[in-house]
């Protein structure tokens, strides 16, 4: 048996069914994930904040359970800001992939992440303060770009052949004023950015000060 973790996030409407997703993973007796369908047997169930146990051994705690509201967050008086790239970010304009990209470009991508996922699951953006919020982001300095392109791929048992991946990983710092911007950015942390996000790719960190 492999040994690993896995996150979930239910979106929207989707976390009105935690405990049917949750009694339908514990239903079954292990899993058999990647090409070599190695087996997984599910261990236990955290909270992935806290660190609270939602299930163990058939027992589950509801109560661990919470619920978060995306794009709240506020850095007010921060004028500095970094954002790592965990995994490959994958952008095209034009038909190909961006080799750089700068804070509007970031900006943009998160936007229209959150309103195509509100869009699907449920909720509300503002189309306004979307595009106000992309407007700002022109007035953000880039003052370091660690950037470098990444050969990725992953093997699709369901086409039968390897699929690119490839993207951008590194670092970059911007200066301006972050108010408008934290929301947005703490959003992109736990949705990802870019294309291909459903196998990984887009992952961000953001660091304030």
């Amino acid at each position: 048996m492999g040994l690993g973790s896995f996150k979930f996030i239910l979106l929207g409407r989707a976390a009105n069914y935690t405990k049917s997703v949750i009694d339908s993973m514990a239903s079954v007796p292990y899993f058999e994930i990647g090409a070599e369908r190695k087996k997984f047997e599910l261990v236990d169930i955290l909270q992935a904040d806290r660190l609270e146990l939602i299930w163990h051994s058939g027992g589950v705690y509801m109560e661990s359970t919470v619920s978060n509201m995306l794009a709240t967050q506020e850095q007010k008086g921060v004028s500095r800001c970094s954002v790592h790239l965990l995994t490959p970010l994958r952008i095209r304009r034009a038909g190909k992939e961006l080799r750089e990209v700068d804070f509007p470009t970031l900006i943009r991508s998160i936007t229209r992440r959150v309103a195509a996922l509100t869009d699907r699951y449920g909720g509300h953006v503002q189309a306004d303060a979307a595009a106000h919020v992309c407007e700002l982001s022109n007035s953000v300095h880039t003052t370091s770009l660690g950037l470098y392109w990444s050969e990725m791929s992953r093997y699709s048992n369901r086409r039968h052949m390897k699929m690119d991946l490839s993207g951008l990983l590194g670092a970059m710092t911007f200066e301006g004023e972050m108010y408008h911007f934290a929301p947005w950015l703490y959003a992109a942390r736990c949705l990802h950015i870019g294309r291909n996000v459903t196998f990984g790719c887009g992952q961000v960190d953001v660091v304030f000060g």
